[in-house]
């Protein structure tokens, strides 16, 4: 799989362009990397992130992998709005936990090569 980090970045991206997008007044974003195997770790600060939202954003994550849809879409991440941006990375990762408590976000996703 080529461009792996190319594509962990534009994972990076939409995340912090989710949080922005909702008012996030912290953000905090770590990526590890182990063997092959990508984790995001993603908490922020967002006041008031309604319900809808989240089973939302909770859906989108979810996506099955879908390898042949992310070598033909993973550049179009960036460049249209909120969900279809989510939904392609849906498609680009493995697992993802969401949860909000707190006014805290937290969003781990797990990214396999």
């Amino acid at each position: 799989m080529k461009h792996i980090n190319q594509r962990n970045i534009k994972i990076s991206d939409e995340l912090m362009n989710l949080c922005y997008s909702y008012g996030a007044s912290h953000i905090n974003l770590d990526i590890k990397t182990q063997g092959k195997e990508t984790i995001f770790l993603l908490k922020s600060e967002i006041k008031d992130l309604p319900s809808d939202t989240l089973d939302d954003l909770v859906t989108l994550m979810n996506y099955p992998r879908c390898h042949e849809m992310e070598e033909c879409y993973w550049e179009l991440t960036g460049d249209g709005d909120l969900d279809s941006e989510l939904s392609l990375v849906g498609i680009m990762v493995d697992e993802a936990y969401i949860n909000y408590e707190d006014s805290i976000l937290t969003i781990e996703l797990k990214r396999r090569i």
